[in-house]
């Protein structure tokens, strides 16, 4: 870095964050676990909510935080990419996070990165959850930038974990079929805790992962259903 923190402005940051891995995706998780645990050796305090799938990821992480915030909580939203500005990427009681504080954000986490290369996606999921931590929120709600077993936002174990919907999508990194992408999205399942599939028929992979780690599976026209009011 040739400037001194102090004189970065968001900007700089995150053409100085693209910098830092010789390629845009590595799928692990070693390493941004790694940041993840000197920043918050005891994980995040508040719950989470973590999305995957092909098509819906926004949507569904936006329809989460709507109800949360009309119920009254504290909500934290991360998404990818950004349309216009990088702060609209961490949402915090739905308005895009400011300069002041994620400027903060940017040099608590290079602290805590010291050399271990990291790609600009992981730096985001880092940014989200530390801002979130900062503001308290009482849940975070964090959409998978790229399949999810090995996705960044899977450092975090979820309370309540979606997938929405699942097609042939990103096959050099999730595999040709859609039995392989299906196990890769389904990665962010956790044992006895919430799994809600929005596919009435989900491949097979996603049953036989759900059995295999006793996650609780909840497959949308079989556990549950939804009706639109056209009113």
């Amino acid at each position: 870095m040739t400037l001194s923190p102090i004189e970065m402005n968001v900007n700089k940051w995150v053409e100085y964050i693209q910098t830092l891995h010789p390629r845009e995706i590595e799928l692990t998780l070693e390493r941004v676990r790694k940041v993840y645990m000197r920043l918050y050796p005891d994980g995040m305090r508040c719950k989470v909510i973590s999305v995957s799938g092909t098509n819906g990821k926004g949507s569904t992480a936006e329809l989460c935080a709507s109800i949360y915030r009309q119920a009254g909580y504290q909500v934290g939203k991360f998404t990818s990419p950004h349309l216009v500005y990088f702060n609209e990427r961490v949402n915090i009681n739905g308005a895009a996070v400011g300069d002041k504080d994620l400027l903060s954000s940017f040099v608590r986490i290079e602290a805590a990165r010291g050399d271990i290369p990291i790609t600009f996606f992981e730096y985001g999921t880092l940014l989200a959850i530390d801002l979130f931590e900062h503001a308290n929120v009482d849940i975070a709600i964090m959409e998978v930038g790229l399949g999810g077993r090995l996705d960044s936002v899977n450092i975090l174990d979820a309370d309540v974990s979606i997938t929405t919907s699942i097609a042939i999508d990103h096959t050099a990194w999730l595999g040709d079929t859609i039995e392989k992408i299906a196990y890769e999205k389904a990665g962010i399942a956790r044992p006895n805790k919430p799994y809600i599939v929005g596919m009435g028929a989900p491949p097979p992979s996603i049953i036989e992962h759900a059995k295999k780690i006793n996650t609780d599976l909840q497959i949308v026209t079989q556990d549950f259903n939804y009706y639109l009011d056209g009113s």
